[in-house]
């Protein structure tokens, strides 16, 4: 009977450990099978730099992963800077909006926490790209900070922007552009039809929808409110799905079994390890 209980505790332990391990689990999606990891911000909310910062940014790329997603704004004169926010009080000592200001009058705002002795500064999302060596095998994927209100004149002017950058740099078929505002994936869209578009949407559902109208490449959508049910429909109807807001190794595991195409992960080293 001691065991019989031996080995039944041995066979629960074994089971529950195995199914822990993503590599362990078939991946069906639209990506080849696979699941791209992309770090959120860089090395995510919790990394010693704060994300978006080339400190951050780098770490991500030199782990192995598919690549990083990174928050994109464009100040006054047209520069795309790297910054969670609009509004530069949310992450920095500064203040003001940038999209109001010129980059002379932000480039030497640094990150206000972490905290810690070396100071971090805000970039230009150039500064970045002139930093990475091997751009056309890594996968960018732009979250541009635009509110529902932003008028016409400066949804162009961050649309030129940003294509102006993806010119620059030789990114048209390997960089994601995310937006919840529809106006400017249309604006987009119409400025070239064959980049790769997502909708940040609350769920599936309305991400189709839109679909109809816009021709998307994905949806972005916070894994904590979909379900695997919900990812097939999306691949269903030819949508890729990124996830995010993965920032334990038990919600990267989560999100690993719905089957996305990529996990826009805060827990960078871990699931790059685990997906391997």
């Amino acid at each position: 009977m001691i065991l019989k209980k031996f080995f039944l505790v041995v066979f629960v332990f074994l089971f529950t450990t195995c199914k822990k391990d993503p590599s362990l689990f078939d991946i069906t999606n639209l990506n080849n099978n696979q699941i791209s990891v992309l770090g959120h911000g860089g090395m995510g909310i919790s990394y010693r730099y704060p994300m978006n910062s080339m400190e951050s940014l780098i770490e991500c790329l030199n782990l192995g992963t598919s690549g990083t997603e990174m928050d994109v704004c464009v100040t006054k004169d047209s520069i795309m800077v790297l910054c969670h926010s609009q509004n530069l009080e949310d992450n920095t000592k500064c203040k003001g909006l940038i999209k109001e200001m010129n980059w002379s009058e932000i480039k030497n705002c640094n990150y206000g926490y972490p905290i810690f002795s070396k100071k971090v500064n805000i970039i230009e999302a150039s500064a970045f790209f002139d930093a990475v060596e091997n751009k056309n095998n890594l996968l960018f994927v732009f979250d541009c900070k635009i509110v529902l209100d932003d008028k016409l004149e400066y949804l162009n002017l961050f649309a030129e922007s940003l294509l102006k950058l993806i010119d620059k740099y030789n990114l048209d078929s390997n960089c994601f552009i995310e937006s919840f505002n529809t106006s400017f994936l249309e604006i987009l869209q119409s400025k070239n039809k064959d980049l790769h578009l997502f909708v940040n949407t609350q769920d599936v559902e309305t991400g189709i929808d839109i679909s109809r109208t816009i021709h998307l490449f994905g949806l972005t959508l916070d894994t904590k409110n979909v379900t695997d049910q919900d990812i097939e429909m999306a691949h269903n109807n030819n949508l890729r799905v990124a996830l995010f807001n993965t920032q334990t190794e038990r919600e990267n595991i989560d999100a690993v079994l719905k089957n996305p195409d990529y996990i826009q992960t805060d827990k960078v080293d871990y699931l790059v390890n685990a997906l391997k």
